[in-house]
């Protein structure tokens, strides 16, 4: 049976150190063996200086003249390539720190996600693995563009970073749900049976919207803003017929959530098919538009109540237990 050599980062030189050593040990000079082989010198003097790697076919030629397995030559050359191909990942992540150091660190880690206790390479190693990307830069060509729209906070700048990270967070956690494809017109009846029951408890019928939007082709995951980031609620499309409505519970109250919650499905349903994202501190023509959209739902529902004008809004005042609809996303 061939022997294999095991990838071995601290052990693993490469193949032509090898090769040198079989032709020391058999007393064969390179020009010998290129003979008997039917290869160049000079390609067997690239392999040797570490300048060419061992082929399949190269390893079967090396098998005929010198012995050893191919299967061992192949190995030997796979764990060389494979020990530089984790010293030059190696590198990105140390190069990567100033990067890493930008993203809400701390917040990452209370979550499990970053479990490194001190910024460094290791950070950025994590980072890459959560937001599923090989560098920094494919981050940049990713997720560098607005690939949501929010409903955050004007009053202060937030983060591209802590914005990124927050979609990424909910989306892992839109993947846990068996959903369907996406339903304008089942959103638009699901979003009606909601609007029916806002006077109900917002706890019961936050779990109630999410089993609601499931078969919409919608995940709504209530996930708190980590630092930085601002925001209230946030709509995007993970997959092509996956959508997600995510809420922050900010404000923690039942109005803030539910213009939150109407807010993002305006989104959903009435600009799946615009190009521009609009985010700058929540404003534009597609924030005014789910606003509107929000406003008219949570108006109409105050209206049909005979509440609207008397005063009565505390049904929409009453505090949230958002650890209740934290539990029921996840």
């Amino acid at each position: 049976m061939a022997e294999v050599i095991p990838a071995r980062p601290h052990e693993t030189p490469h193949p032509g150190e090898h090769l040198k050593d079989y032709l020391d040990s058999q007393g064969m000079s390179q020009t010998e063996f290129c003979r008997r082989a039917g290869v160049s010198e000079k390609h067997v003097s690239q392999i040797i200086s570490g300048k060419a790697g061992i082929t399949a076919d190269m390893a079967v030629t090396i098998e005929q003249v010198l012995g050893g397995g191919a299967a061992m030559w192949v190995n030997i050359d796979a764990a060389h390539r494979f020990r530089r191909a984790r010293e030059q990942q190696a590198q990105i992540a140390a190069d990567s720190v100033e990067w890493a150091a930008r993203f809400p660190v701390s917040d990452l880690r209370a979550r499990g996600i970053i479990h490194a206790k001190r910024m460094g390479p290791a950070v950025a190693e994590e980072l890459f693995r959560f937001f599923a990307v090989a560098a920094a830069e494919e981050w940049d060509a990713v997720y560098g563009a607005a690939t949501a729209r929010y409903r955050q906070s004007t009053a202060y700048a937030a983060s591209l970073y802590s914005n990124a990270a927050y979609l990424r967070i909910c989306e892992l956690k839109s993947d846990l749900e068996d959903l369907a494809a996406f339903d304008r017109t089942a959103l638009e009846s699901a979003l009606q049976t909601v609007r029916s029951r806002l006077g109900e408890h917002p706890e019961a019928l936050l779990s109630e919207a999410r089993d609601l939007l499931r078969p919409c082709g919608v995940a709504l995951v209530i996930e708190p803003a980590l630092s930085g980031s601002r925001l209230n609620g946030a709509a995007f499309w993970p997959r092509r017929n996956r959508a997600i409505i995510a809420l922050t519970g900010r404000f923690a109250t039942a109005d803030h959530l539910w213009f939150s919650f109407f807010h993002e499905s305006a989104h959903l349903l009435l600009h799946r098919e615009r190009d521009v994202v609009e985010i700058d501190n929540g404003c534009g023509d597609l924030e005014n538009e789910a606003d509107s959209f929000a406003r008219d739902i949570l108006t109409g529902m105050l209206q049909h109540d005979g509440s609207l004008g008397h005063g009565s809004y505390m049904e929409l005042k009453r505090p949230v237990d958002l650890s209740m609809g934290n539990d029921a996303s996840a």
